[in-house]
């Protein structure tokens, strides 16, 4: 799969000065796993960069994807090799990575509230049903998880 950089949206992370990197192919939207580690605080290797193959190792193969993403357009390597996850492989990083954590990832209801957001945005773009039936599903778990504090 390659991606010119139109159609890769940068999107904020909830309560971070960091930004995640998604895109809509394949009928679905996914998420630049580098970023996402990041975001969710994966521990980094010695070169400064988080072991995306390592984080990933409990996502299913359906929820994640090698892609050729424009990052650098004008050069001689325009396109960088990055894998992405789905949705459902973001929500899967983020319980393991809770699981793992001293409580300063982002809250389980703000989370699937970003992701539904994000994902509507992304399916409002590009006119999905696949992608806004799953938006609704992510802001009505969201929803559940609040009503039930």
């Amino acid at each position: 799969m390659h991606v010119v950089a139109e159609h890769i949206r940068t999107i904020p992370w909830p309560g971070k000065r960091l930004c995640v990197r998604a895109v809509r192919a394949e009928g679905r939207v996914w998420f630049v796993a580098a970023d996402l580690c990041r975001a969710l605080e994966f521990a980094l290797t010695s070169n400064g960069k988080p072991n995306v193959t390592e984080a990933l190792a409990g996502v299913s193969a359906e929820h994640r994807r090698f892609a050729m993403l424009e990052t650098e357009r004008g050069t001689f390597k325009p396109y960088s090799r990055l894998t992405l996850t789905s949705a459902s492989g973001l929500i899967a990083l983020a319980a393991r990575q809770r699981v793992k954590s001293t409580g300063t990832v982002t809250p389980k209801a703000s989370l699937h509230m970003w992701i539904g957001q994000t994902v509507a945005d992304l399916a409002g773009f590009h006119d999905s049903q696949d992608d806004t039936t799953a938006a609704r599903a992510f802001v009505a778990r969201a929803r559940s998880a609040r009503a039930g504090r």
